[in-house]
């Protein structure tokens, strides 16, 4: 499958052979491919003093945070809903939403598919909702009042 590349107008094959339904998942956060190769230029680097330690995010004009494994591939794509306020979100046709039960139910539709897990497991004080697709999975975290601050999607495992 060729995916274009934002800002650079050229077409690549995307590296990561993730399955159909999480390839439509990431590109809904961003185009650029997981297994895509850092830095790229259509990014910001969200903090220079990163690249003494190597874990580098960048973040493109959508508010959307990419990152690497240790290998320099894109491996994870992340959304701050502090960052983006009450702005549209492309990633799984979430949009203006941000209350707990209409997002995983926009999420839900999105996916066509499995669902979305919220068990209501606390991270960090938030609840956490997930699924896995293939190797990657998605997870969405929403505050004790039930409303989103943050999303993502992950390929794959990374140490």
């Amino acid at each position: 499958m060729l995916d274009l590349l934002l800002g650079l107008g050229v077409a690549v094959a995307s590296p990561y052979p993730g399955t159909p339904r999480m390839r439509r998942v990431e590109q809904s956060f961003s185009s650029i491919p997981f297994g895509t190769h850092f830095p790229l230029r259509q990014l910001k680097l969200t903090d220079p003093r990163c690249q003494q330690d190597g874990e580098c995010e960048y973040v493109d004009a959508n508010h959307v945070v990419h990152a690497a494994d240790e290998e320099g591939r894109l491996a994870i794509k992340a959304i701050d809903v502090k960052d983006v306020g009450g702005a549209f979100i492309g990633a799984l046709a979430i949009g203006r939403s941000r209350s707990q039960a209409e997002v995983v139910r926009k999420a839900n539709a999105f996916l066509r598919g499995p669902k979305l897990d919220c068990s209501q497991v606390r991270v960090e004080h938030k609840i956490s909702c997930g699924v896995m697709l293939g190797e990657g999975w998605v997870t969405l975290f929403f505050s004790r009042g039930h409303e989103l601050t943050g999303l993502r999607v992950d390929a794959f495992q990374v140490n």
